[in-house]
């Protein structure tokens, strides 16, 4: 959804995969397990930390495992934010005087540029 807000009794989009909680997991969790980046990182970071000691997946185990307890802890959070947020902005009164205020300020950014730059 990038046109705006909506409310929180409004409809997900037709053929919209993630339109249950279950559907938006597995979405985040496929995004998230097709993106090579967590685990290059994990690859070239820890085993620095590891040595030549034996069983280093269960070390490497013990290392990752809080990192991705505590990611998975935040992520829930930042979703629970956000749920919040928008049933928060879902009246359009406060969505509207959020935009003005954005657009106030992206205004007065654009000003002190143009007035410092």
């Amino acid at each position: 959804m990038l046109g705006g807000v909506r409310g929180p009794d409004a409809a997900p989009p037709r053929g919209d995969p993630a339109a249950s909680g279950f559907g938006r997991f597995r979405q985040a969790a496929l995004v998230t397990l097709g993106n090579p980046a967590a685990l290059l990182f994990f690859s070239a970071f820890f085993p620095a930390f590891l040595g030549p000691v034996r069983g280093r997946g269960w070390v490497l185990l013990h290392l990752v495992l809080p990192i991705l307890a505590i990611t998975f802890l935040g992520m829930m959070l930042y979703a629970r934010f956000g749920q919040s947020l928008v049933r928060f902005l879902g009246a359009p009164a406060r969505a509207r005087g959020l935009h003005r205020l954005l657009g106030a300020g992206f205004l007065g950014l654009g000003g002190w540029l143009a007035w410092h730059g």
